[in-house]
């Protein structure tokens, strides 16, 4: 159990470092900067993996449920984040109760 203690808090601590990457994002889109930037690149490379395909299924929903193509606002990211806590929840809560399993079984 005490192995596993560090998986979660990785797991926990990786979903903060997304959600944070993403955030940056978001306030890098306010204010002008250059694509040219080493940072920028980074982060854009490192968020768009799960940012592009959360936009894609918002797009999908808005155009099946409601007949309209699109809003003003992109809401993926928003989307993006609340998907990254919830897998991070599932995947902490899998780990310790896979270990809760094997300490009692």
């Amino acid at each position: 159990m005490r192995l596993l203690l560090p998986l979660v808090a990785a797991i926990a601590y990786a979903g903060r470092l997304m959600n944070l990457l993403i955030l940056v994002r978001c306030l890098m889109s306010w204010v002008r900067v250059r694509e040219s930037n080493a940072f920028t690149r980074f982060v854009f490379m490192s968020t768009e993996f799960i940012v592009a395909p959360c936009r894609v299924l918002l797009d999908w929903i808005l155009v099946k449920a409601f007949g309209m193509r699109g809003f003003m606002i992109d809401f993926s990211p928003m989307f993006a984040m609340l998907l990254i806590q919830f897998v991070t929840g599932a995947l902490q809560w899998l780990v310790l109760t896979v270990a809760a399993v094997m300490m009692n079984g």
